[in-house]
């Protein structure tokens, strides 16, 4: 029996995720797939659903599919560490027959990294599903077998830049339109329970104060914002929260006069104003993210980058070149925030507009 193992978070389950299990199964020509759950998921940057809710998630689609299995040994194991060279012996045990492993083509760039890579070559087949932009995918897969012996099986499969991060944010939001990537079951199980709105006081204080067309806004920044957050070593909740609410004072009327400050900026100052005194936000980074978000600032950390290029690349933006600025952010924060930001230096002055001395303050830093 030819059967394989997809692990992960699953929070929550979707598109994604279920077109990995079916092109495994199509392509690997497996009898099933045995989807393990994390338990103790390593490396997550956010809140994690309880593994009950997780795992009912998974069943509330999967229910009637005989080739699908959820298995919940790490549950079981109760490790402390759930590392997956531990996970895969213990599976064997369970499940006879060819065992394929299958990993992400980023996974695979780090496989040497994991713990015992060698142990885990020995032990299982490894099924990589590639997709466009795997920068050293090539160069990881021979080196896993050169070093370890592995035998590795890939496929192309075209998927969605679509993360559980995202589809959190997503669900947090409650938004009007029906979602494409997070399947109907999983929805319905999340709002039943009540996953997934932990910030659902703020999603409506800030929804009732602002127009829609701003919430939109908002809204689609803190989705790109929490899509790229694991990358650039950001918490889940703090670019949800920075992103959502980086315009909140926008369209508002003023709580403080500013002088010499230009008037399309002024906005990034109030939000940090109302941020802390109408949201309650106490996080320092997060407040500096939205005090800088349209300028940029001097001494920027990671997640003011993010929230800054976020602002200017949400999916809603459409304008020449921005396709060019999201695949730098693809590539590093630092890269896309100074591209972003460069590519608004350069439009401001075609248009006789000076930039902001603290845009000009935030690219001097970067280049010197």
């Amino acid at each position: 029996m030819r059967i394989g193992i997809l692990g992960g978070a699953f929070d929550p389950l979707h598109t994604e995720h279920i077109k990995i299990i079916e092109r495994s199964l199509d392509v690997l020509n497996l009898e099933r797939v045995i989807i393990v759950p994390s338990f103790n998921p390593p490396h997550k940057h956010c809140k994690i659903t309880p593994f009950e809710d997780r795992v009912k998630m998974l069943e509330s689609y999967f229910r009637g599919n005989s080739r699908v299995i959820i298995d919940t040994i790490e549950k079981e194991l109760a490790l402390a560490n759930s590392y997956s060279y531990v996970i895969i012996k213990e599976l064997k045990k369970k499940y006879q027959g060819e065992l394929f492993y299958i990993i992400g083509g980023d996974s695979m760039i780090k496989f040497k990294t994991w713990v015992h890579p060698e142990i885990i070559s020995k032990d299982i087949n490894l099924a990589v599903f590639k997709r466009k932009g795997y920068v050293g995918l090539e160069e990881a897969i021979e080196h896993a077998k050169l070093n370890y012996g592995a035998k590795i099986y890939d496929f192309d499969i075209d998927l969605r830049e679509v993360s559980s991060s995202e589809c959190k944010a997503i669900l947090e939001l409650n938004l009007d339109d029906k979602c494409d990537i997070i399947p109907e079951e999983v929805e319905n199980y999340a709002k039943t329970h009540g996953l997934y709105n932990q910030f659902a006081e703020i999603v409506d204080k800030l929804k009732n104060s602002i127009t829609p067309k701003l919430f939109n806004h908002c809204a689609r920044t803190a989705i790109y914002a929490v899509r790229h957050a694991n990358t650039c070593d950001v918490k889940f909740e703090d670019a949800f929260i920075a992103g959502l609410l980086h315009d909140c004072a926008k369209g508002l009327p003023q709580i403080n006069s500013y002088q010499d400050v230009p008037q399309p900026v002024i906005h990034q100052f109030e939000g940090e104003i109302r941020a802390r005194t109408e949201y309650n936000i106490e996080n320092e980074s997060v407040l500096r993210a939205i005090k800088y978000h349209t300028t940029g600032y001097e001494h920027i950390d990671n997640l003011g980058k993010l929230i800054y290029c976020a602002d200017k690349l949400e999916d809603g933006r459409n304008y020449d070149g921005i396709d060019a600025l999201r695949s730098e952010v693809e590539k590093g924060i630092d890269r896309g925030y100074k591209a972003v930001l460069e590519h608004g230096i350069n439009y401001l002055t075609s248009q006789g507009i000076e930039p902001d001395v603290l845009t000009k303050k935030a690219f001097d830093a970067i280049i010197n």
